[in-house]
This record gives C-alpha cells, sequence and structure tokens, in this order.
C-alpha cells in the first residue's frame, strides 16, 4: 500500500478500506453479524520492515487499546509485535502497520486526537489545504474507530502540520439540535 499522496485514488481507497474495518470492528456491527457467541481470538505474529516493535507496539496500544483477554508484546524475533485479540481488530492493526512501517526509521509517529471532525475527512480535508510541497514527508492514517489520526513524520513537519490541524478540527458553526416534540391527543 502506498502513503496517503495528493488526490490518489489509492489515498482515498486507503481511507475508504480504513473506514470500513473500522465499521467492522464496531461492537455494535459484531451483534449484527451474530455477537451473541463469544468472540474468537486469536494470535497473530506481525514483522516489522522499519518501526522498532516497541514502536509497534506503542502504537496497538494507543490507537487499537487493549481490551480484555487482548495482550500485545515485543516478540522474539527481531522487529517483531505478537498480538492477541480479535481478528477484527488484528486486520485493523494490520492496516495500520501496512501503511506506517515505510520511509525513513528515524521519523516520528504521532497519535493524534481528532475531537470534532470524522479523522477520514479531516485527512482528506489536510491533503486538499496543503501545497504539493507540504505533502512530502507525511504519512497520515485515519482511525475513526478511536477518533485518531495517526501521522509519521519529523518533528519539525509535526509541529506545522499541528498548527493546521488544530485549524481544521473545530466544531461546526451551527450544530444540529434535536429536540423533542410532545404528541398532541388525536393526532
Amino acid at each position: 500500500m502506498k502513503s496517503i499522496g495528493p488526490q490518489s485514488r489509492l489515498a482515498r481507497l486507503s481511507i475508504a478500506a480504513l473506514a470500513l474495518s473500522t465499521l467492522l470492528s464496531h461492537p455494535a456491527a459484531a451483534h449484527k453479524r451474530g455477537g451473541d457467541q463469544p468472540t474468537p481470538y486469536s494470535t497473530d505474529v506481525i514483522f516489522l520492515e522499519v518501526l522498532p516493535a516497541e514502536r509497534g507496539v506503542a502504537l496497538y496500544e494507543r490507537v487499537i487499546g487493549l481490551t480484555p483477554g487482548a495482550r500485545v508484546a515485543v516478540g522474539k524475533a527481531p522487529r517483531s509485535v505478537v498480538v492477541h485479540d480479535t481478528q477484527d481488530r488484528l486486520a485493523r492493526f494490520r492496516i495500520l502497520v501496512s501503511m506506517l512501517d515505510r520511509g525513513d526509521a528515524s521519523d516520528h509517529l504521532y497519535v493524534r486526537p481528532v475531537i470534532h471532525v470524522a479523522p477520514s475527512h479531516l485527512a482528506t480535508l489536510l491533503l486538499d489545504v496543503m501545497n504539493t510541497q507540504s505533502k512530502k514527508g507525511f504519512i497520515l492514517v485515519p482511525d475513526d474507530r478511536s477518533n485518531k489520526l495517526v501521522v509519521r513524520c519529523r518533528p519539525d513537519a509535526y509541529e506545522r502540520l499541528d498548527k493546521l490541524i488544530r485549524r481544521l478540527d473545530i466544531p461546526a458553526k451551527n450544530p444540529r439540535k434535536t429536540g423533542v416534540v410532545p404528541a398532541t391527543e388525536g393526532t
């Protein structure tokens, strides 16, 4: 998989794939698929190419999150992470790793909470607003399930990106309001 780049179809598909995996891993979706049965856990060893195993563990803990029964640890093999979790959550982690485990090993990983906008929408906005030169050196991976945007870049580049995120992740000017209107008898 390529990193999310300027107006590329692959970027839009990557965001859509992550949003789909996010939807499939949501508890309400599991219930609709027959969530009454206990969810089977499996163990997977994920080998990393660029990221150190410790960063892989931190990425899992901060984005996917630990739940009862789930475990993550540094593997015995160099640059490996051992994960014990449900298939949906493992698939979500594999997507994150495939998108972030590339490039320069000196780049930093930043997990940025997104408050007012969906992370996939924010990633699209960021790519639309930034010029071609600014987009170089960034890998943006939105995770709508955890409301986080994972960014891989140099620290100085992240400072500029963070300022832009703060300007784009704002509440809507006219938020929708929901109210209850009582019904009258006889209608």
